[in-house]
């Protein structure tokens, strides 16, 4: 997936079996404006990585299986209008 360099949205939800950690190769799709990963059963951290998709507009994590906090390189996503991490295990406040 992280070969498609232009994608602006990308949409993968309510499917139980994504497991795991969000794929690094999602954090080479620099020009995403949109990115909907919610009802999943993702789990672990978000990546330091995040901070990459500067171009973010809507985050959306919502109903995972997440831990721990969001990382302050989430505050490189200067144009972030919308995030959504409830039903999460993420605690503290966004950078």
């Amino acid at each position: 997936i992280g070969a498609l360099k232009s994608l602006e949205s990308f949409s993968m939800w309510e499917n139980e079996d994504l497991t795991g950690h969000i794929p690094d190769s999602l954090y080479d799709l620099t020009m995403l404006e949109d990115l909907h990963l919610f009802r999943n059963s993702f789990s672990g951290s978000i990546s330091t990585q995040i901070g990459r998709l500067t171009k973010l507009k809507t985050l959306t994590l919502a109903e995972n299986k997440f831990t721990g906090t969001l990382p302050t390189e989430l505050g490189l996503c200067q144009d972030l209008e919308f995030l959504r991490i409830e039903m999460t295990d993420i605690e503290g406040s966004a950078p």
